[in-house]
């Protein structure tokens, strides 16, 4: 289809279909490839969002113009700017939807990484289906409303995992060959709760996530990440391409606070309960919402009070 209007041009899946993190109602992210648009020198990494406009309007034009019984959107409010199709139909099994961008050919690459990581340790998966799903319950998953999208959940739970004692998983090495077994034997419940209560002690004011390195990296250390409340790195920088470690994270301050105050209570009632089934009932708070522009408060110095886990009882004697 794209082919027959821009030529040469190439249409790659990335995210959530290509690391088989999909559910039955994810949509499927497209990167498409045209030759036409030209590289903004500004950013080698991103091709600039004002070259794009034009080509993703004539992309909604066209596909409003097939007919098909679909939605199509355009969206530029978010750090990607996308065309988002979402066909309906009154068979549920062929209803899909897909995003389509022009920009984020860097979500290409590091989707292979992603699937690497996957693979190491079925835990991963586990985890991460399951804070998705606490995180769509109170409303945590969005980048477009601010807060973290779920590829950079899943680059924090990869870090997390990094820096267990032993560790569970080690450093996306340059030949993919499969590392060792990890000798860590934690299961899902305690690695989940101590997730949680990492999000709420990490030093978010001085550190970032780093894990290109495996282990955390000083703010001071990249000029740019200075002025930022949260800086969580991406999965792998690529040589030749960026002298520096991009930033995966928008969040302000405001809902930063919001963030890891949900955070701690999740990891009490978890301490407290036990049960995995009591955080998904969590009521989304109304000051979650998205603040206004312009708006920010600081980071408190206080982190949120998260409680100690209670120790495992001892199974009783036959």
């Amino acid at each position: 289809f794209c082919s027959l209007h821009w030529k040469n041009s190439l249409a790659h899946a990335f995210g959530s279909s290509v690391t088989v993190l999909c559910e039955k109602d994810s949509d499927v992210d497209i990167y498409l490839s045209i030759p036409e648009l030209k590289v903004s020198a500004r950013r080698v990494d991103l091709v600039d969002r004002v070259e794009a406009r034009p080509f993703l309007t004539k992309l909604q034009k066209l596909l409003v113009a097939e007919g098909l019984p679909a939605v199509v959107v355009g969206i530029d409010t978010g750090r990607v700017p996308i065309v988002s199709c979402k066909l309906v139909t009154p068979v549920k099994w062929w209803r899909y939807s897909f995003d389509v961008n022009v920009t984020n050919w860097d979500g290409v690459l590091q989707s292979p990484v992603q699937k690497w990581y996957l693979e190491q340790d079925p835990r991963l998966r586990i985890l991460f289906l399951a804070l998705k799903a606490w995180l769509r319950r109170v409303r945590l998953s969005n980048a477009r409303d601010g807060y973290l999208s779920s590829y950079t959940w899943l680059v924090l739970l990869i870090f997390f995992l990094q820096n267990r004692s032993p560790p569970v998983l080690g450093v996306f090495p340059k030949d993919r060959a499969r590392t060792p077994k990890s000798a860590n034997a934690e299961s899902v419940g305690p690695l989940l709760c101590g997730f949680l209560r990492w999000m709420c002690e990490f030093d978010w004011d001085k550190l970032c996530a780093s894990p290109t390195l495996g282990y955390p990296r000083e703010k001071a250390a990249v000029p740019s990440f200075s002025d930022r409340c949260m800086v969580v790195e991406e999965l792998l920088l690529l040589p030749g391409r960026r002298q520096v470690p991009r930033n995966i994270v928008t969040i302000r301050p405001t809902q930063l606070v919001v963030l890891l105050q949900t955070c701690a209570d999740a990891h009490n009632l978890l301490c407290a309960k036990r049960r995995y089934a009591d955080i998904l009932q969590m009521p989304f708070v109304a000051s979650r919402k998205r603040t206004r522009e312009g708006s920010s408060l600081p980071v408190p110095s206080k982190r949120p009070s998260v409680a100690e886990p209670e120790p495992e009882p001892e199974p009783e004697p036959d």
